[in-house]
């Protein structure tokens, strides 16, 4: 696809990602993690839902902030990418509040920094990228995009019928019960959001 093939409906979500670390990294900071990566003679692996995508890019960016080299290791999803993190086959990786929640309630992985401008509850001790000194924010945002050639009325449509959705009261406490921030925007407020 291009983008001119899209048109923008409506943001839903906007939520940090959450670095996890195996208890068995040895480290309980983002500092502690940049320092042993830094001076490991092997390096530090992580995992992601593929290269390039919604888990790597942070990892990537941290990466690029810092000056540490990373081995990255690519699955086919965030299933089985917290699945060697939790077996200890990588160090760390960048994961989805509503993922990261379950595997930080049972003490099977540590957080130790999010990616958004500011803390988010569930993660209120956990410390963003910017506190912690390193210049990296990173949303994972939820959008509703549609074909470029729909009908501008169907658009309409849609748009009023996810504005109306995003309002209910079960959907807010959904949103909420999954660590998901509600960030709703659409029309134009989106397009010039998206197109930044």
């Amino acid at each position: 696809y291009s983008l001119n093939k899209i048109v923008p409906i409506a943001q839903i979500t906007s939520d940090p990602a959450i670095i996890l670390v195996n208890p068995d990294a040895g480290v309980k900071t983002i500092q502690e993690f940049v320092k042993k990566a830094s001076t490991s003679k092997d390096h530090f692996a992580i995992a992601s839902s593929g290269t390039y995508g919604a888990t790597h890019l942070p990892m990537a960016m941290l990466e690029n902030a810092t000056g540490i080299k990373l081995k990255h290791i690519p699955t086919s999803g965030g299933a089985p990418a917290i699945t060697l993190a939790i077996g200890g086959h990588v160090n760390a990786l960048a994961s989805a509040p509503s993922v990261a929640f379950p595997q930080v309630q049972s003490s099977r992985l540590i957080p130790i920094a999010q990616t958004g401008s500011k803390r988010m509850a569930p993660f209120l001790e956990t410390p963003t990228l910017k506190e912690s000194n390193i210049n990296v924010e990173y949303a994972l945002w939820t959008s509703l995009f549609a074909p470029a050639n729909m009908p501008p009325q169907i658009q309409q449509q849609i748009t009023q019928a996810v504005r109306e959705s995003v309002q209910d009261e079960q959907f807010k406490q959904a949103m909420v019960k999954s660590n998901s921030i509600q960030s709703y925007l659409d029309g134009e407020e989106f397009n010039t959001f998206w197109k930044a």
